[in-house]
């Protein structure tokens, strides 16, 4: 089991940010380098499915925990189908106020492919594209283009 933790720390009101955790941002933070199309995006409630078709393969993720609470939002999806080589998929996105004028999202990810090696191959990918969002995040919610 391999784990990532990237914290974007960004100017943006935490109810704006909360809010805007949704489809258009998750198209936006789609990696553009793989073909990819959401082909499902229920939202971010117990039991939602996000299914994303990237290049010949189904990734179907679902939403697992919510916790709402004063000063933090944070869910957890888990891969219910997964292209392989990936067997296991765990994703918490938390959504933390730093203070009135900061928030940072933090993605904590835990991913199994089943063996050591390929594991070790598969992480700087998966790392780079996670941390490929931090720019993005500032981008859509600074500049706030969910509006």
């Amino acid at each position: 089991m391999k784990k990532i933790n990237i914290v974007t720390t960004f100017k943006a009101n935490f109810s704006d940010v909360k809010e805007n955790f949704n489809e258009k941002l998750f198209k936006f933070l789609s990696p553009k380098l793989i073909p990819n199309e959401i082909i499902r995006y229920d939202g971010n409630n117990v039991g939602d499915e996000i299914h994303i078709q990237l290049i010949n393969q189904l990734w179907i993720s679902e939403i697992l925990e919510v916790n709402d609470l004063e000063n933090e939002f944070n869910f957890v999806d888990i891969g219910k189908k997964l292209p392989p080589p990936i067997k296991s998929w765990h994703h918490k996105h938390r959504i933390v106020k730093v203070n009135q004028y900061q928030v940072s999202i933090i993605d904590e990810i835990s991913f199994d492919c089943g063996n050591f090696i390929l594991n070790n191959c598969i992480y700087p990918f998966m790392y780079a594209q996670f941390y490929a969002r931090v720019p993005l995040y500032k981008k859509f919610f600074e500049k706030k283009l969910y509006e």
